[in-house]
């Protein structure tokens, strides 16, 4: 249907009717009441004048007290004709102030028209076409191809005129196919074309140009005009908008012949129908395409009627072939369309759930077909390389038995000798039997806070380990334990990367200035800054060029794009001493607060953290962190041979402190246990102090450690030993495993074995391309 009605255009002609015989009044007399009487005696009853209606047959015939506009047959007695002609000022119409009079010609018409009965018909765009007869061929020698060659000649004859010699075959080739592609036809066409002999040449030439693609994309365009598609959203901001699969589908919809009267519903109701489909949906966005204003301080609600306006005169413009956006402020002055009845049409699109949105919702999602063809093949990809991480092979099996043997030697602790104590409302002191163990003497106070110092020189500690003893006889809740290292003699951190990050979804990291201090100088500005992400204008350059203006609009802050787990990383190209460091952030009202939580590591050249800090604020504009002084332990786990329900080993690392939690033993007293943690990064202890608290601030009262001691290894198996999910660590030490067990041992070993290395880091890869995978959002119509 659609290639019928582009013919039709295509094959638009124009027949004049002769100027003589009887007076037709859409032709001769609608101009002349349109242009100069309608707009006081028209349709609007808000501005009509003298209770006359010129606009109806039943209005100009009106008894206006005695006399009527027009009298039928009668031009004497038809107020019409006076008004017009008369030289009266008061009488005469149109009156000066409203336009010039009618001319010699328009009064003869109108007088002609009352003569023959001064009859009214329907506007020619509201009746219903009629069929002409075709004229018979008067003329030998002229060229008759079809019913409309009738017409044509008809209208030649009567101008004196003959037709055109036919255009050659070349000639018609290229009209033909830029009327219908808009592009010029290949040589191949023209050639094959003009060699084609049969009586029905002409018809398939103009099949095979129905058939290219470029005929929908010529006509979509003409379709695309009238929905006012545009790519972006409009208004000041004139956003890009993702609207273009709407476009697809139109021109789809003229490369696949649609039924006008389907192509029709789908864009105006695709989503009332039942079950829609998603072309249908997509179909919908003919009424998306209204803009939408994104801009600060506007009203939604204002605009949404806006695009409602649009959505009624464009749906009428478009399909009725008739503007009605008078009738929006007042009855239409010239066609038969009231105010009410522009606010019924109103009403209809006064429906749906779009109200002038950002993010243009209500949205509908599409896959593409290249789309769904990459997401079937990685997920192909995908499931084959689960098989394989699944599967148990010999070779597993025995990586398995070496692995599980690198357990068997326990780590070696080496015990602290105590130094230096203090107790929050108790005293600590050293065993005298023991000299590596430490006893609480006197009552045990409701809570309480152990500070414990030790000399450390020449150890190497990956883990820490707290033993509580057989002699404890009362339970206990350790809420918190923390460590750090003071150097005797203060020495600067040797690293080469600093980095900056903050953990989360929707995070961005703004920095001034980040300053590296060695030897008294800053060194930033020698080293590369890279950051996860940019956006805002702020690359991480701005962050070492020595300005720490934290204003945005000065230039000078560094910026990450808003996402997941952003990062800012100084290079300094090879290992250095750092003292200090020194982060100073963006100072905008409201912008300071979006660092709270980040994080500030120092890596070795193997990026290997040698210092790391989680600060409790946000900088205010700046923090210092000295790198020379106390050196907190950070620890990435905690584990223990026992612990009570409810009170587990890890809650000793965590934050902040909750009273109700901590660890304790209840079920397990009057026995030895153990508590180990590991840290993030093992630590080498030179000539200094190794300082740890215990906190034990429970809201059980008295829960105190009575007979503990600590003590430090150096054990690079403890590293591995944290990584290890807790079920799987109670598995590795138990001496006899069941199938299941053992089964299940096996499958988080797959995830850690080095020879399945090579198909994880794939799998990780192609998951995370599928992920990074979105479909395609399209503006759509939805009712509320």
């Amino acid at each position: 249907m659609l290639r019928v009605i582009t013919l039709m255009l295509f094959a638009i002609f124009a027949i004049a009717a002769g100027a003589e015989g009887p007076i037709d009044f859409n032709k001769d007399i609608r101009p002349i009441l349109s242009g100069k009487c309608f707009a006081c005696h028209g349709p609007d009853e808000a501005e009509r004048g003298g209770k006359l209606r010129l606009d109806t047959q039943e209005g100009s015939r009106k008894d206006l007290g005695g006399y009527a506009a027009v009298a039928p047959g009668d031009v004497s007695d038809s107020e019409l004709i006076y008004r017009v002609l008369t030289d009266d000022d008061n009488d005469v119409m149109p009156p000066s102030d409203k336009g010039a009079p009618l001319t010699k010609e328009e009064v003869a018409l109108l007088k002609s028209w009352i003569e023959q009965g001064g009859k009214y018909a329907t506007h020619w765009a509201y009746e219903k076409p009629v069929r002409p007869a075709v004229p018979e061929k008067s003329t030998t020698g002229w060229p008759t191809r079809n019913a409309i060659d009738h017409f044509i000649h008809q209208r030649l004859k009567s101008e004196g005129l003959g037709p055109s010699a036919d255009a050659n075959r070349y000639t018609i080739a290229r009209r033909v196919a830029l009327d219908l592609t808009g592009v010029p036809p290949t040589w191949e066409e023209v050639r094959d074309f003009v060699r084609d002999h049969r009586r029905d040449a002409y018809e398939h030439f103009v099949d095979a140009q129905l058939a290219k693609p470029t005929y929908g994309e010529r006509w979509a365009a003409m379709w695309l005009d009238l929905a006012r598609y545009a790519d972006s959203a409009g208004y000041a901001n004139d956003p890009n908008r993702s609207i273009w699969s709407y476009r697809d589908w139109v021109i789809d919809a003229f490369n696949q012949n649609q039924p006008f009267d389907q192509f029709t519903i789908d864009q105006i109701a695709g989503d009332l129908v039942a079950n829609p489909t998603s072309e249908q949906l997509v179909a919908t966005a003919f009424n998306r395409n209204t803009p939408t204003n994104s801009e600060g301080g506007t009203n939604d609600e204002e605009f949404r009627n806006v695009a409602v306006v649009d959505r009624v005169n464009t749906t009428f413009e478009v399909w009725m072939g008739t503007t009605m956006a008078c009738a929006q402020c007042h009855t239409h002055k010239y066609d038969p369309i009231t105010h009410h009845e522009y606010f019924q049409i109103f009403d209809y699109f006064n429906q749906s759930a779009d109200n002038d949105q950002k993010d243009e919702s209500p949205l509908h999602e599409i896959w593409t077909d290249d789309q769904l063809e990459t997401r079937q093949s990685l997920t192909q990809q995908i499931d084959s390389l689960a098989e394989t991480l699944e599967a148990e092979t010999q070779e597993l099996a025995r990586a398995r038995q070496a692995w599980l043997k690198t357990f068997h030697q326990p780590p070696t602790w080496e015990p602290l000798v105590l130094n230096r104590s203090e107790a929050n409302n108790t005293i600590l002191l050293r065993d005298p039997n023991h000299p590596d163990r430490i006893i609480q003497q006197g009552d045990r106070p409701e809570t309480s806070h152990y500070t414990v110092q030790f000399p450390g020189k020449g150890r190497k500690v990956t883990g820490l380990q707290l033993k509580v003893h057989k002699e404890q006889a009362t339970n206990f809740v350790l809420s918190k334990i923390n460590a750090s290292w003071t150097p005797s003699s203060p020495t600067p951190i040797e690293g080469r990367f600093v980095r900056v990050s903050l953990e989360g979804n929707k995070k961005m990291i703004h920095l001034a200035e980040v300053e590296i201090f060695s030897n008294g100088s800053n060194i930033a500005s020698e080293g590369v800054a890279s950051q996860n992400s940019t956006g805002f204008g702020g690359p991480a350059g701005l962050a070492i060029d020595g300005d720490t203006n934290g204003f945005y609009q000065n230039g000078s802050v560094s910026h990450t794009a808003v996402g997941k787990n952003p990062w800012f990383e100084v290079d300094l190209k090879s290992i250095r001493p750092i003292d200090s460091i020194a982060i100073w952030n963006r100072m905008d009202k409201g912008t300071e607060n979006r660092l709270q939580g980040y994080h500030i590591t120092v890596l070795d050249e193997g990026r290997n953290v040698v210092w790391e800090k989680s600060p409790e604020d946000f900088p205010k504009p700046s923090t210092i962190f000295s790198l020379k002084g106390a050196r907190p332990l950070e620890f990435r786990a905690a584990f223990a041979d026992y612990e009570q329900n409810g009170f587990p080993a890890k809650s000793v690392i965590d934050e902040p402190v909750d009273p109700k939690k901590g660890w304790a033993i209840g079920g397990g007293l009057n026995q030895p246990h153990e508590l180990t943690l590991v840290l993030n990064t093992p630590l080498t202890l030179g000539d200094g102090n190794l300082k740890i608290e215990l906190l034990q601030e429970s809201e059980h009262k008295r829960h105190i450690l009575t007979h503990f001691s600590l003590a430090t290894s150096g054990n690079k198996q403890l590293q591995t030993w944290a990584g290890i999910p807790e079920n799987v660590r109670t598995l590795i030490i138990k001496q006899k495993r069941s199938a299941e067990e053992e089964k299940e041992l096996a499958s988080y070993h797959r995830t850690i074995a080095k020879e399945l290395a090579p198909q994880r880091n794939q799998l990780v890869k192609l998951e995370k391309e599928l992920n990074a995978m979105k479909p395609v959002p399209v503006p759509v119509m939805q009712d509320l």
